[in-house]
C-alpha cells in the first residue's frame, strides 16, 4: 500500500463488502480535505470520533470501528466514551488479520486466509475464538464470486431475525 490512509481505506472497503454480503446497508465515514499552510491534508470524519462504518438492517445497528493495528486499547477507550444501548446497538472493533508477509504464529508458514477478528462490546471486547469475518477474494471481472461470511454458524453479532442474502 502507498500509505496508511490507502491501507485503511482498502481494509474498510473489505469490511463493507462483507457486511453488504450479509444483507446490511452500510454507511462509510469519509475523509475531508483541509487546506493548510503546507498543502492539503485529509481529516477523518468518524461518527462520535471513533466509528468508521454503520451497518443497518431490520435488527440492531452495527457500529464498526475498523483497524489494521494490533493495539485496540485506545479504540476501546474511545468507544466506551459513548453511551451505547446494547438493546439497539452492536458495537464492534474489526481488526484486520492477514496480508503482506504475515506468518502464522502456530507453524511459521504464510497465512492462507485473510480475515477480521471481531471484538464485540457485549463480550467486553474479548476475542472469541472463531468470531471472524473472512474475506473472500473476488473472482475475475464478469464472474460471480462467492459471498463472504462470518465463521460462526449462529451468525454471531447478526441480530436475531436478520435476513442475510
Amino acid at each position: 500500500m502507498a500509505n496508511n490512509v490507502a491501507k485503511g481505506t482498502a481494509i474498510e472497503r473489505e469490511a463493507i463488502r462483507i457486511l453488504e454480503d450479509q444483507g446490511y446497508t452500510v454507511h462509510r465515514c469519509t475523509r475531508t480535505p483541509i487546506r493548510t499552510g503546507r498543502g492539503w491534508i485529509m481529516v477523518a470524519s468518524d461518527v462520535f470520533g471513533c466509528i468508521d462504518l454503520l451497518a443497518k438492517n431490520s435488527g440492531p445497528t452495527r457500529w464498526v470501528q475498523v483497524t489494521g493495528g494490533r493495539n485496540i486499547g485506545r479504540k476501546i477507550r474511545e468507544l466506551e466514551a459513548v453511551p451505547w444501548n446494547d438493546t439497539h446497538d452492536s458495537v464492534e472493533i474489526w481488526r484486520w488479520i492477514g496480508g503482506g508477509k504475515r506468518l502464522d504464529g502456530r507453524n511459521g508458514k504464510p497465512r492462507q486466509t485473510l480475515y477480521f477478528q471481531i471484538y464485540r462490546r457485549c463480550n467486553n471486547y474479548q476475542a472469541i475464538d472463531g468470531d471472524h469475518a473472512h474475506v473472500v477474494r473476488r473472482a475475475a471481472v464478469g464472474r460471480a464470486a462467492p459471498a463472504a461470511s462470518e465463521d460462526r454458524d449462529d451468525q454471531a453479532g447478526a441480530p436475531e431475525g436478520a435476513n442475510p442474502r
